[in-house]
């Protein structure tokens, strides 16, 4: 019997899925690995090093219920199958973030991950609407892909039951995310009492700074986060007083990035053109009616959802 995970965090990219991660990692009678778990992805799946990685996590767990988050499980059309071979009766979260948004926060994170080149939103965006990119940086689809989570979740309900998949809303959950978070405890049957720590963190808090990100992707800084981030498949390589010496070099990254640099050059919300930003809308309008009617229910009062027309619980707009 396949040692299947209790659950799994779908995502949506750039919506507070690594803060779940946290938040469920540090309870004492959860199990997940620390770092996301691209496995159930092209190129990376393979079925029987995926059942190996099961076992293996199911013996760490040690009584513990597990599962692991991979926050592009939701956007990749490739992975609701796979989740189904080898999770079948896992249960599924995803928590949802208005597009526009998200899109915006992801822009900036691509640019810092040197996944697309380094420029005004009004210019990028512009691109990653038009499609320019697509054919040159692999990733620049999805950008606005992972947006559509309408199209994501319909192709999820194709292999899971309705009630196998949990889905929440961000905008509605931040007010109180300590409530949101014992509300998870308590769907998964564990201890809805503790106090985690990890409500306090921003682990992947985005910069808007485009000269702090320009700096960052200078080799010295990007080697170090990319390749020595702890949890990745090369940090588990080094032992003794490697690890820790690279261990240091990242956190060496990130206090002159979070701290350092950002004293000197703050980040400042993008301002992005009225325009630009309804056509964004524009684009997300039919996913966002897909997405309603998916779930039964309307959308919360997101801005890119009301620029768009589409009906959201604030009532029916234009």
């Amino acid at each position: 019997m396949k040692a299947a995970p209790h659950f799994a965090i779908l995502g949506a990219q750039k919506s507070a899925s690594t803060l779940l991660h946290r938040c469920l990692r540090q309870h004492p009678a959860v199990h997940m690995p620390g770092s996301e778990t691209e496995l159930f992805e092209d190129p990376f799946y393979d079925e029987a090093r995926t059942d190996a990685w099961m076992d293996e996590q199911q013996r760490i767990a040690a009584g513990r219920i597990w599962g692991f988050k991979r926050a592009d499980l939701l956007g990749r059309p490739e992975c609701p199958a796979r989740l189904r071979h080898h999770a079948p009766e896992s249960l599924l979260l995803a928590l949802l973030r208005d597009p526009v948004e998200r899109l915006i926060s992801a822009y900036y994170w691509y640019m810092k991950m040197a996944y697309i080149p380094v420029l005004p939103p009004e210019e990028g965006l512009r691109k990653v609407l038009d499609g320019t990119w697509n054919d040159t940086y692999p990733h620049a689809g999805e950008l606005l892909s992972y947006g559509e989570y309408g199209a994501a979740l319909a192709r999820y309900r194709e292999y899971f039951p309705e009630q196998q998949i949990r889905v929440w809303f961000f905008e509605e959950q931040r007010a109180d995310m300590a409530a949101w978070v014992a509300e998870v405890y308590a769907l998964l049957g564990i201890d809805t009492s503790f106090a985690t720590k990890a409500l306090h963190e921003r682990p992947k808090q985005s910069v808007y700074n485009l000269t702090r990100i320009r700096i960052f992707r200078q080799p010295p800084f990007h080697r170090l986060w990319i390749e020595y981030c702890p949890g990745s498949r090369e940090w588990w390589t080094f032992k003794g007083m490697r690890a820790n010496a690279r261990w240091l070099a990242k956190a060496g990254v990130i206090v002159t990035e979070r701290h350092l640099l950002r004293r000197f050059l703050p980040d400042r919300k993008p301002v992005i053109p009225a325009g630009l930003r309804e056509e964004l809308a524009t684009f997300y309008a039919p996913d966002a009616t897909r997405l309603s009617t998916l779930l039964g229910r309307p959308l919360p009062a997101w801005p890119s959802a009301v620029a768009a027309g589409v009906a959201t619980e604030a009532g029916a707009v234009r």
